[in-house]
């Protein structure tokens, strides 16, 4: 049961607004990428699907840092960004 904690966290606070538009502009650029890369082929989308999930990592740590949220959280976050960033650069 932990683990599902873990991804599927109850949130106590709501995100302001410029991060709910961030995280909406993202997830739909993300969807566009995904229908992109069924369509036509999977070689350039894959590079900017783990851009774009790179920085949508980032952003969620950015938010927890300024939200005050736990430090183990903020630091998943920045790490999996980094992942994916080394990951799109070493492609």
């Amino acid at each position: 049961m932990k683990i599902i904690r873990f991804f599927f966290e109850d949130q106590k606070r709501e995100s302001s607004k410029p991060f709910k538009i961030i995280h909406t502009l993202i997830t739909v650029s993300l969807l566009i990428t995904a229908l992109l890369a069924f369509i036509v082929g999977f070689g350039f989308f894959i590079k900017s699907a783990l851009l774009l999930g790179g920085i949508m990592f980032l952003v969620n740590g950015i938010e927890g840092y300024l939200m005050k949220d736990q430090r183990k959280k903020i630091v998943t976050d920045l790490c999996v960004s980094v992942l994916l960033f080394v990951n799109y650069f070493l492609q």
